[in-house]
């Protein structure tokens, strides 16, 4: 099976991206598949030779996410970066023999107008079947029911996604997110099909399994790491640590967060 992955977000070494690629250009051909890696035009030289990667694609939409910027300029940004991603990927396929899947490992607005197009447009009778993984969707949960977060996004991403319907029921566009209650929650605020694909992790055996029963007072450690971007929530955990260690003072958990921004 011949993959093409097509990821922006990767441009230097921070984040999980350069990991989470790493690990389809390792396993891929362990299991007698094929993968060509595409890249923002700023990735590091780094990430070219670490992943084989080809830096043909626009710079990461997302990077910009929690840049600061006026709502006019972040919503100008949406249809640039689809136009730059169409004509990126478009100028690639016409070179290249048809792959069998490509995959789009983080998909924001940005990136699905640009798809829209690209698949409406070029993809209509290419033999490629096209996954488009979805970190987060602007939805929440309110009174046992999933909403649509009232944001200009949301609209936007709601008309792209119901015209691909044909597309997904038809198995031509798989839509896929990371958990469970994320994929029950598109499927209600959006009524198209979404497909649960855990993130893959590549296992660690030198690594002993470990007792939850740790005895003794010996403490307990848990972590969150990554990027502290206000979305994600990480002053309410801040916060609630500092709450549950004002309650449980000689609790053995240690709490670690940490801020790579």
């Amino acid at each position: 099976m011949r993959w093409v992955i097509i990821e922006d977000s990767v441009q230097g070494q921070r984040g999980h991206w350069l990991e989470y690629l790493g690990g389809f250009h390792s396993e891929l051909p362990l299991l007698g598949d094929e993968m060509t890696l595409l890249v923002s035009r700023r990735a590091e030289p780094f990430i070219q030779r670490r992943v084989g990667a080809l830096p043909l694609l626009p710079e990461s939409a997302y990077d910009k996410m929690s840049d600061g910027a006026p709502l006019w300029r972040r919503q100008a940004r949406i249809p640039a970066h689809a136009w730059k991603t169409y004509w990126a990927v478009r100028r690639f396929l016409a070179s290249q023999s048809p792959p069998d899947v490509i995959f789009v490992p983080t998909v924001i607005v940005h990136h699905l107008l640009g798809w829209f197009w690209l698949i409406k447009l070029v993809l209509r009778r290419h033999p490629s079947r096209v996954l488009l993984f979805f970190p987060g969707l602007p939805v929440r949960r309110s009174a046992g029911r999933a909403r649509p977060d009232g944001s200009p996004t949301a609209r936007l991403m709601g008309l792209l996604l119901g015209g691909l319907s044909a597309e997904v029921k038809s198995g031509k566009v798989i839509l896929g997110v990371e958990t469970r209650a994320m994929k029950q929650a598109a499927e209600e605020v959006f009524g198209v099909p979404f497909t649960y694909f855990p993130h893959p992790v590549r296992p660690l055996p030198d690594i002993e399994p470990r007792s939850a029963d740790r005895g003794g007072g010996a403490a307990i450690m848990m972590g969150s790491y990554g990027s502290a971007r206000h979305e994600k929530g990480c002053h309410v955990l801040s916060a609630a640590v500092a709450e549950y260690g004002r309650r449980h003072p000689d609790s053995p958990v240690r709490f670690t967060l940490q801020c790579v921004e």
